[in-house]
């Protein structure tokens, strides 16, 4: 068996397993498993399909074993933006919302206004872009902060509509 290194590459698009290992001091590639990376539609937003992600790593772990190698170390590459929130067990709350929602639409200059963005550039070293995890969470609170006021309103008009209901 060969010890090598197993990077798991997750695309926008696609994704792939490729193990390394150092063969009379040259570093050798070889891709083990290929696989899309669907993103899923679904009320309005696109999200990552987590779930088969996490089932096309597990394949390209134990294809590499059956492959021969021994594995030394798993790193996995991603674009880092997403997130997925856990309760206080560690359980994910929800499919994490793919990079290229439209829920970000206009949040970067909704965030500027209130945001020093030439300090926040300083602190991260980052690009401002709408993509970026800090701008997400800022669309997830105004998403948030929305539904509960849709919920209030809702609430107050069934109210509304109920006293005036009394009053006919």
């Amino acid at each position: 068996m060969k010890e090598a290194y197993l990077a798991i590459d997750f695309g926008g698009g696609s994704g792939r397993g490729i193990a390394g290992c150092l063969s009379e001091g040259e570093l050798v590639l070889d891709t083990i498993y290929r696989f899309p990376n669907r993103q899923v539609r679904m009320g309005g937003h696109v999200y990552w399909d987590f779930l088969s992600l996490f089932e096309d790593m597990k394949t390209g772990i134990r294809m590499a074993v059956e492959k021969g190698y021994t594995l030394k170390s798993i790193g996995i590459d991603t674009w880092g933006v997403d997130f997925g929130l856990l309760d206080e067990s560690g359980k994910l709350l929800g499919d994490p919302v793919h990079y290229r929602d439209a829920r970000t639409d206009g949040i970067l200059d909704s965030a500027l206004r209130v945001m020093d963005g030439e300090a926040l550039y300083k602190e991260t070293g980052t690009q401002l872009l709408p993509i970026n995890t800090l701008f997400q969470l800022c669309a997830l609170q105004k998403q948030t902060l929305d539904a509960q006021i849709n919920r209030f309103c809702c609430n107050f008009c069934k109210e509304r509509i109920q006293d005036f209901g009394a009053i006919r």
